[in-house]
């Protein structure tokens, strides 16, 4: 329902486009696949931190820590 020419204003963050917005999606995605694999295979928690599941995208500024 968004288009390309749409102003996305979040909740919080930045205001974005639609670009941005699939990107978001997209990274939100890849880190649920990876957290589920790492379930997948019996990972606890602490063991789960360990493997660093967001390590792809720790750099681009969504990383709170």
């Amino acid at each position: 329902m968004v288009t390309d020419k749409m102003i996305i204003i979040p909740g919080h963050g930045p205001v974005g486009n639609k670009a941005g917005l699939v990107e978001y999606h997209d990274m939100l995605v890849a880190i649920r696949n990876n957290v589920a694999a790492l379930k997948k295979q019996g990972k606890s928690l602490s063991g789960t931190i360990t493997a660093k599941p967001t390590a792809a995208y720790d750099t681009n500024g969504g990383n709170s820590s």
